[in-house]
């Protein structure tokens, strides 16, 4: 009894389902490239522009910093990694690299170069780090208070990174 009952079962079950996936191919006739076309079509039709784009949109503050905090983040992470695997591959220690690399006519260039890079990143990378754990416990969400936040953090950012790359041990 419990056979014939599951087997009847299944069958009304298997022909409910192909009846679903039937009505289910009817309502979908047309393809993701066809509704897109058809978009397309429709916008062209109302006129409706292509926006926002990037030459016709201002760029604001907090999207510019998100950007530069992320870059600040990856550069930082891929110079600590490339620099260490860098010293991994030397065949001597750091100090005589270090030398040798002076002794390049673009040596002190180079260094000065990388010393102001790394600073700045550094501290821009921190000091705006500072306020992303502030904006995480609820507060500075404010349009003021947030292009305020934002100019602190480049002001104080820009003001550490010439003291810490003029100052000499």
């Amino acid at each position: 009894m419990a056979l014939i009952l599951r087997s009847s079962c299944r069958q009304h079950f298997y022909r409910q389902l192909q009846q679903t996936r039937q009505a289910i191919k009817c309502r979908m006739a047309t393809t993701a490239r066809e509704e897109m076309k058809a978009f397309w079509k429709r916008n062209e039709r109302l006129s409706r522009p292509v926006s926002p784009h990037v030459t016709i949109w201002r760029w604001q503050l907090p999207p510019v910093m998100s950007i530069c905090h992320r870059a600040t983040g990856i550069a930082l992470t891929t110079g600590i990694y490339g620099f260490g695997i860098a010293m991994l591959m030397v065949p001597t220690n750091f100090a005589d690299t270090l030398e040798k690399v002076k002794s390049w006519t673009a040596g002190p260039a180079l260094i000065t170069t990388c010393k102001a890079g790394l600073s700045a990143s550094v501290l821009y990378h921190s000091i705006n780090g500072v306020r992303h754990l502030i904006w995480d416990r609820g507060y500075g969400f404010n349009m003021n208070v947030l292009y305020r936040s934002g100019y602190l953090v480049i002001g104080l950012s820009a003001v550490s990174a010439v003291a810490l790359f003029l100052w000499k041990p």
